[in-house]
This record gives C-alpha cells, sequence and structure tokens, in this order.
C-alpha cells in the first residue's frame, strides 16, 4: 500500500486530529518496538556473554531501557515537528543533523564554559536527549561513567515532547493545505 501524503489523507475524509493521532501512535508504536527488540537483544548478549546468568544481574539497569523509549519519542517527535514545519525532506534532514551536531554543541559550550550557565546548556534540547541516556565511552577512558538514569533528564525530555506533540498539533490545526 502506498503512503498517502497529507492533503490526500484530509480529502479522503481523515479530519487532522486523526492524521496527528495516527503520527503520534506510529512514533510511540515505533520506539516500543525499537525498545522491545533492545530488550531482547539485551537478554540474549546478557545471558550469552555474562559469566553470572542470574536474571537480576542480568537486567539490573533495565532503567535505561525507559529512557532510551524516551529518547526514541523525543527524537521521532522533533522529527515529526521539522517535517510539519519546513515540509522538505532533505532539508529538514539536514537542518536536524547541523543543529545536533553543530550549532547546539556550540551554544551548549558558550553557555556552559563562556557564560558559566551550566543549568540553561543542560536544559537544551539535544542535550536534553543525549542527557537520557549517556555515551558509555567516559568509563572506557578511565573516567567515572553514569550507572543511573537521570531523571532530571527524564523529565525535562517528557516536557519537551508535550511541547512538541502542542506545536505540532497547533501547527497542523492552522496550517493551511498545500
Amino acid at each position: 500500500m502506498r503512503e498517502k501524503t497529507f492533503r490526500q489523507n484530509i480529502i479522503d475524509g481523515l479530519s487532522r486530529k486523526d492524521f496527528f493521532l495516527s503520527k503520534i501512535g506510529f512514533i510511540v508504536s515505533l520506539s516500543l518496538f525499537s525498545t522491545l527488540l533492545l530488550f531482547v537483544l539485551g537478554l540474549i548478549a546478557g545471558y550469552s556473554l555474562s559469566p553470572v546468568t542470574a536474571f537480576e544481574y542480568v537486567v539490573r539497569n533495565i532503567d535505561f531501557l525507559l529512557s532510551y523509549f524516551i529518547h526514541m519519542v523525543y527524537h521521532l517527535s522533533l522529527g515529526m515537528l521539522l517535517a510539519m514545519l519546513i515540509r522538505r525532506t532533505g532539508i529538514t534532514i539536514l537542518i536536524l543533523i547541523f543543529w545536533m551536531f553543530i550549532f547546539e554543541p556550540i551554544g551548549a559550550s558558550i553557555l556552559n564554559y563562556g557564560l558559566d550557565l551550566g543549568w540553561l546548556a543542560s536544559s537544551l534540547p539535544f542535550e536534553v536527549s543525549w542527557g537520557l541516556i549517556p555515551m558509555p565511552f567516559g568509563k572506557y577512558i578511565l573516567q567515572a561513567g553514569l550507572n543511573h538514569v537521570s531523571y532530571t533528564y527524564v523529565a525535562k525530555a517528557l516536557v519537551y515532547i508535550g511541547l512538541i506533540w502542542a506545536s505540532t498539533g497547533y501547527i497542523l490545526i492552522k496550517k493551511d493545505i498545500k
């Protein structure tokens, strides 16, 4: 079956609210599927590679799965918001990549080190997202690694997801279909 465009969905009788809820449902189900796949792969790796195969040791840091799920919902929702705003796939992807890897890290560094506003730097959109599941490489380069989920980042990410969904819904309702 061919994917219908936004305009075609509306012409076929799907309301804007139903269209929006179907996109949210797709984001949540895709994130849930990805999280379940990660859980199964983690169990397989945990049982096959760990010297201790007791269930409580294999699933010791399972709260990272919740962070991963929120991380996936967050990124997909942000992509949906940008897609609703820009409507050009290539440009949307480029803006997302440049923002994620160039503009925001530079801005976070300026806020964190230049202006001593670490609390604001840690509240930027992708800083919150990457704070949900920090990179484990520090643990391997003689630095302390994070062994728990920061629930402050979880709360910030949930607030951002709510704002993104509200903004996307507002844009979808107010935007002219072209």
